[in-house]
């Protein structure tokens, strides 16, 4: 009885060995990022990017949520658009959303600015776009002062230029974070 025993014993602890030593322990339990992220940078500290860590840029021209740059311009400033708002716990997705263009295509927005890349960024982590043209700025989640450019409407409904006189043209001035502009 005590060989059956100790045979039965050998056989089960085989059988746990195989099966144990069959099981894979995956070390990569973390989710796949999916939308925007949150990035530290060296010189802003902390930017928005996609889910492969390629930074975002916000258009000054945009002021309005409504995408401007469009021709040309998407050669150098592809739009960023991506279904998924964010897996990054420190994005709010109230301030993620999007807009369907003119022509018809999706883009992502960040507090109601289009997002944008820019070409000459090859990897990861690059900003070369920040401040080109004084418009074209490095995507961050913390602002609360925006750089608008844009014509400039009173309240009576006529169009002003930057010396308050009667005309077309954009005018660079501050707003809020929402877009509302700030008087001095």
């Amino acid at each position: 009885m005590l060989i059956y025993l100790k045979k039965t014993l050998f056989a089960l602890l085989c059988i746990a060995v195989v099966i144990t030593s069959s099981c894979k322990k995956s070390a990569d339990n973390t989710i796949p990022k999916k939308g925007i992220q949150l990035a530290t940078d060296a010189k802003f500290g902390t930017i928005i990017t996609d889910n492969s860590g390629k930074t975002l840029y916000m258009f000054a021209n945009d002021v309005a949520g409504t995408p401007t740059c469009t021709g040309g311009c998407e050669t150098v400033w592809p739009l960023y658009y991506s279904a998924d708002i964010s897996t990054d716990l420190s994005v709010n997705p109230a301030e993620v959303g999007e807009i369907t263009r003119a022509d018809g295509r999706k883009q992502s927005t960040y507090k109601g600015y289009p997002l944008y890349y820019y070409q000459s960024d090859a990897v990861a982590g690059e900003t070369k776009g920040d401040g080109i043209g004084g418009i074209w700025f490095v995507a961050k989640p913390d602002y609360s002062l925006m750089l608008a450019n844009a014509q400039m409407t009173g309240l009576n409904g006529k169009l002003y230029t930057s010396t308050y006189a009667e005309g077309t043209g954009l005018t660079k001035y501050f707003t809020d974070a929402s877009g509302r502009a700030l008087y001095a």
